[in-house]
């Protein structure tokens, strides 16, 4: 045997050793510490749902595992976001010019409003069934924390409504460099908020050498005012209203990043705008509550938005049929079923419109029945999205 054949076959057994040392599911540490405390306590949440040993955090890409990251530009085989925002994160080009979410096998987003803006867009060539709603499992995390404090902390009547101010960070900017963060322009507000507010000020990791993730403060907040950052969103999931401090942001996102779901907030009004300081302050001093047109978005923004619902394992149930052969085997046969049923459906509803009247479920609960009889289970959600457009 030549040396070059002894080599090669040093490299495949040294290989295989080193290969069969990994779980079959691999999360990949991020490079930043800015993101390193929110990313730990989104693998702590799924971790919890998967068996003991079927995953582990590793440094870098493992062949023939099952690679989860969290970051665009990471190698790897599942993305899932380090956070929920949108910010057009999922439109980052790789050096080659290339969309960088292309590369993966399979992307996680928060809810159908994003999967549905990825099939839209003529960039992403990823297929529906590449495009996972799973939701936020940090949400998952932060209500945790919320039950732990509602069942252990005593409130005082008299005390002062807890503001908070979680802006995004400052190197987030327009075409012409200029800053489209709250911060810093909003500290010139916080010494007077402070004289009728019991006020936190939290920046973003990226503008404080304390790198941990927001998460008590947003808890213990009646209120919270922010910009484009994930708080948003987290702060609704949690029942608490947000205000954006209009007169600051304009329309800065709508002309940075117009199909963004930020951009959609701010074009349609959604959640609480204030247009100056006095109009803030006015707000802080009502009971503000969360309105029907944020409930609406964020039913469809993120999957679990409703309490009663655990991102994490939903994802952990995902993650383990993506590690097993078998599992995706049968998954995928379970797809050309309803396919299949959709595509039925569509036939008979244009060749006969009362009988497709009759034939289209008038309740979610009606749509479920009609396929689990054909042995396919979806949640109501997803029959309602999937088969008659409706929520």
């Amino acid at each position: 045997m030549s040396l070059g054949k002894i080599i090669k076959l040093f490299r495949n057994v040294k290989k295989k050793d080193t290969v069969e040392n990994y779980s079959d599911i691999c999360f990949l540490k991020g490079k930043t510490k800015n993101y390193a405390d929110a990313q730990q306590q989104i693998q702590s949440e799924i971790l919890k749902h998967l068996p003991k040993g079927k995953a582990s955090i590793v440094e870098s890409y493992i062949e023939e595992r099952l690679n989860v990251g969290m970051f665009i530009q990471q190698k790897a085989d599942v993305f899932v976001g380090h956070n929920v925002s949108d910010k057009n994160y999922l439109w980052t080009k790789r050096s080659d010019g290339t969309r960088a979410i292309n590369s993966f096998s399979h992307v996680i987003v928060p809810g159908m409003w994003m999967k549905k803006r990825l099939l839209k867009s003529k960039s992403i060539t990823l297929k529906p069934e590449q495009i996972f709603v799973g939701g936020a499992p940090r949400v998952d995390y932060l209500r945790s924390l919320q039950e732990e404090y509602q069942r252990t902390s005593a409130e005082t009547k008299s005390r002062k409504k807890r503001v908070l101010w979680a802006p995004l960070h400052n190197s987030y900017k327009d075409s012409k460099n200029n800053v489209l963060s709250s911060y810093p322009a909003f500290s010139a507000y916080t010494t007077k908020l402070e004289q009728a507010f019991d006020l936190k000020v939290v920046l973003h990791p990226k503008n404080r050498t304390n790198k941990s993730a927001l998460a008590k403060e947003l808890v213990e907040a009646d209120v919270v005012i922010s910009d484009y950052s994930s708080v948003v969103y987290e702060a609704w999931a949690l029942g608490k209203p947000v205000i954006f401090p209009r007169w600051l942001l304009g329309d800065a996102m709508i002309q940075k990043a117009p199909d963004s779901a930020e951009a959609y907030l701010f074009k349609n009004n959604i959640g609480y705008h204030a247009q100056s300081f006095e109009e803030l302050q006015e707000l802080l001093g009502k009971e503000l509550t969360l309105s029907d047109d944020v409930r609406n978005f964020m039913q469809v923004y993120l999957d679990n938005f409703e309490p009663s619902k655990n991102a994490s394992q939903k994802i952990a149930k995902k993650l383990e049929i993506w590690a097993d052969k078998e599992l995706q085997a049968k998954e995928a046969l379970s797809d050309k079923k309803r396919l299949e049923i959709e595509e039925a459906l569509q036939r008979t509803m244009k060749q006969n419109d009362a009988l497709a009247k009759r034939l289209k479920p008038s309740t979610k609960h009606d749509a479920k029945q009609s396929l689990i009889s054909a042995n396919i289970d979806f949640s109501d959600y997803e029959v309602a999205v999937y088969f008659f457009g409706t929520k």
